[in-house]
């Protein structure tokens, strides 16, 4: 599973049933210069709303989302827990942190389902499908930037061994020219490039299952081109 990261502008609360509505605006670009297209999202309501992209700590559900010039338009049910206990403090802490917007940064949780390569590298998700969200802390007098929530999101994640791609929000219509002269590309169907894509940034036990099944059906050959480009969309060539 790859990530995007955002800021999340509340646009109201409502108290009584613990919802809030905001909207995953554009932030500045990664070090990769990945763009994820919101207008090429798609995902299946509802889908889960995570504490520090903690697994085990779901407080809520995204119960509707809608594609804008302005991002993502996000409406978040946190849930209400009535048996005192850990649960409930948890849940109950996480929602007043947000709604008071002390926590302000967002990471999505998506499958690549459609790319193109930047002619300058990194990668154009023309499609993609949202899996979960996730609230996460990020200092409250500094700007909000990729850097940063990345570093307070991945905190948590490196507590369960995980790996994650980071990518742009893009609200635009970007066009973007496919590379001409990608020797490296030349040759490989639109599955074996999304592969490669998905390689790329993946951690070692994750790029071992991706790639066994394919080396399986195609061979140790193919697989070397698709490792071949992963490599040169992450800079190594």
């Amino acid at each position: 599973m790859e990530k995007a990261y955002s800021t999340l502008t509340i646009k109201s609360v409502d108290n009584e049933k613990r919802i809030i509505k905001g909207i995953a605006s554009t932030i500045s670009p990664d070090r990769a210069n990945d763009i994820v297209e919101v207008n090429g999202m798609v995902f299946d309501l509802p889908f889960p709303f995570l504490w520090q992209h903690d697994h085990s700590k779901p407080i809520g559900n995204v119960v509707a989302a809608k594609r804008s010039s302005k991002g993502l338009e996000i409406e978040v049910q946190i849930a209400k827990i009535k048996e005192a206990g850990s649960l409930k403090d948890q849940v109950d802490h996480a929602w007043n942190a947000i709604k008071e917007g002390l926590v302000r940064g967002l990471s999505i949780g998506f499958r690549p389902l459609d790319y193109e390569i930047r002619s300058g590298g990194g990668i154009h998700y023309t499609a993609i499908e949202v899996y979960e969200t996730s609230a996460v802390t990020i200092a409250c007098n500094t700007q909000a930037t990729i850097t940063e929530i990345k570093r307070a999101s991945n905190a948590g994640v490196r507590l369960s061994g995980s790996g994650h791609r980071t990518v742009k929000l893009n609200t635009g219509g970007v066009k973007l020219s496919p590379i001409s002269a990608d020797i490296v590309a030349d040759g490989l169907s639109h599955q074996e490039k999304l592969l490669a894509a998905q390689l790329a940034y993946a951690d070692p036990v994750k790029r071992k299952s991706l790639l066994e099944p394919f080396i399986n059906e195609f061979g140790e050959d193919k697989a070397n081109k698709v490792r071949l480009m992963a490599d040169s969309l992450r800079g190594d060539l």
